[in-house]
């Protein structure tokens, strides 16, 4: 089992941009996906994800956006190195990946938007409506049949998006006693935040290469 930046209830992470946003009427959220189109049309393509958009509400958004260009950077500079992909051709299919994706309807996002938020018809997560009780009822099915199950996070060093309130409510829910059946292994990922983490080469090498 595999999470990259597992996405946690903010009134578990107690991030204060996604606390406020609970308090925007749902109705609002019907042109939620407009916002990011604004950002690739208006702004700079690597500003266009929604975590970018909630680190502009802070004063450190101008800081964190050139650290992203760094890690691309950095990241692509590896790529090319070791896989052949040049990094010019990287940074374009970058650039055509958000255009065209924005030319297509992103109205589902307004339901993402919902359901991360836990508002609307997006306030039920089912089973995963509390971490901690999904994880115990996985342990003990595991135990019960005398099983094992490895699950493995990757976090971002930086997180608008959950925090580090966030981050440690999740790995607590995992390494709780009681869940002895699970194999919890945690990995931050330095130089990343919510939305540069999945694009991360070493994290990638790394779940390709425990793949049996």
């Amino acid at each position: 089992m595999l999470f990259i930046a597992p996405w946690v209830d903010p009134a578990k992470s107690r991030v204060t941009a996604m606390q406020m946003a609970q308090y925007v009427p749902t109705r609002a959220f019907a042109v939620w996906h407009h916002v990011p189109r604004f950002f690739v049309t208006q702004a700079s393509p690597v500003l266009a994800s929604s975590g970018a958009l909630v680190r502009r509400m802070s004063s450190r958004s101008s800081s964190q956006a050139a650290e992203d260009r760094s890690f691309l950077d950095a990241n692509w500079r590896r790529v090319e190195r070791d896989y052949g992909v040049p990094h010019a051709e990287q940074a374009e299919l970058a650039r055509l990946a958000l255009r065209f994706m924005f030319e297509e309807n992103t109205v589902g996002a307004n339901s993402e938007a919902l359901q991360c938020l836990r508002k609307g018809d997006g306030s039920s997560w089912g089973v995963c409506s509390d971490y901690a009780r999904c994880v115990q009822t996985l342990a003990a099915r595991e135990r019960s049949m005398g099983g094992r199950v490895s699950v493995r996070t990757y976090f971002a060093a930086k997180d608008a998006m959950v925090g580090s309130r966030g981050q440690k409510y999740f790995e607590e829910c995992w390494q709780a006693p009681g869940v002895e059946a699970i194999d919890y292994v945690s990995t931050t990922v330095d130089g990343t935040d919510h939305d540069t983490l999945v694009q991360a080469v070493g994290v990638w090498e790394e779940i390709f290469s425990s793949i049996q």
